[in-house]
């Protein structure tokens, strides 16, 4: 390029004061390898929003992004926790509360089912022999 006139310019939109700014477009970027990851094999993982300096216009912008998919669940352990699928398959928005209602953990799980809502193996095992007692039980000649 010879003359200034040649130069190409961009315009960027401003960065609001403690958020993001392109972070958005970077999370879902780290999504989109996160999915072809668990596609391929590997170990389901998480992006925790909480270590981010999100604004609420970030949170509200990456939200718009994801959507809502169809699958809610809400448990209680030490304080509510809801699990909402986003409209992306494999992108879960999990948030853990104390049992005062304060966020303690804020998560974009990148999973098959989120980790949480899985039955760790020792309570399916233990569950087994429950069902086997009570089918003895019901079993046994009054």
């Amino acid at each position: 390029m010879s003359r200034l006139t040649e130069i190409p310019i961009r315009v960027e939109p401003p960065v609001l004061a403690g958020g993001l700014g392109g972070g958005v477009t970077a999370i879902l970027s780290e999504l989109a390898s996160l999915l072809e990851r668990l596609a391929h094999g590997e170990e389901p993982a998480a992006i925790d929003l909480r270590s981010l300096p999100m604004s609420e216009q970030d949170r509200a912008a990456l939200r718009r992004a994801l959507g809502d998919g169809e699958v809610q669940a809400t448990l209680n352990a030490q304080g509510p926790s809801s699990i909402r699928e986003t409209q992306v398959p494999g992108v879960w928005w999990v948030e853990h509360r104390d049992a005062h209602g304060e966020l303690i953990a804020e998560l974009l799980e990148v999973a098959r089912v989120p980790e949480i809502l899985a039955s760790a193996s020792d309570e399916i095992a233990a569950a087994a022999q429950a069902l086997r007692e009570r089918l003895s039980l019901a079993l046994r000649p009054c």
